[in-house]
């Protein structure tokens, strides 16, 4: 059996201090990191707490929110209150024909016709006895002015066109009524 005398050196001596620190720092590390290793998990502190305060104001109102859908239609609701009479609508219509007014040939005349006390003259026209081209009716309407030697509003005017020769008449009539 032979004996080794050389020990290695001071080479030797490094080398073996390497290796004992890198052994040593590892198995250091894997113990702290392994879970559940009091070195691994953090220490809780201990909180003080004193007696709990009094409630706080309520803070503000928030912003609404968006509109929910439309709930289900109500049922009907009943019969409403009768509304008040209505005014008194047309009494007493009548008509109401004037005399035969002359139109004499070549001109234009107007005629008028009024209606009983307490009646308004509500509708009106002319009757023309000719039917010879040349005789119409000018225009036809409720009095409301003096243009018809001062009729008053409860009247009816008209006028008639005779461009023919001969003269003709025609008849003034008007549709009055009792009105409110």
């Amino acid at each position: 059996m032979t004996r080794l005398t050389n020990r290695g050196g001071p080479s030797m001596a490094v080398a073996c201090t390497a290796l004992f620190v890198a052994l040593g720092g590892t198995g250091y590390a894997a113990s702290v990191a392994t879970p559940g290793h009091a070195a691994a998990t953090k220490p809780k502190a201990k909180v003080l707490r004193g007696p709990r305060g009094p409630r706080g104001p309520a803070g503000a109102v928030g912003p609404a929110g968006n509109a929910g859908p439309a709930g289900p239609a109500g049922s009907a609701g009943g019969p409403g209150a009768a509304g008040a009479a209505g005014a008194t609508g047309l009494a007493n219509v009548t008509r109401v024909i004037s005399d035969d007014v002359p139109a004499p040939a070549g001109q234009q005349t107007g005629g008028a016709v009024t209606c009983p006390s307490g009646q308004k003259a509500i509708g009106g026209g002319a009757d023309i006895s000719s039917t010879a081209p040349g005789t119409s009716l000018n225009s036809s309407f409720p009095d409301s002015s003096s243009s018809a030697g001062g009729a008053p509003i409860d009247s009816w005017v008209a006028f008639v066109n005779n461009s023919t020769a001969t003269s003709t008449s025609f008849a003034v009539y008007a549709i009055c009524a009792n009105t409110n």
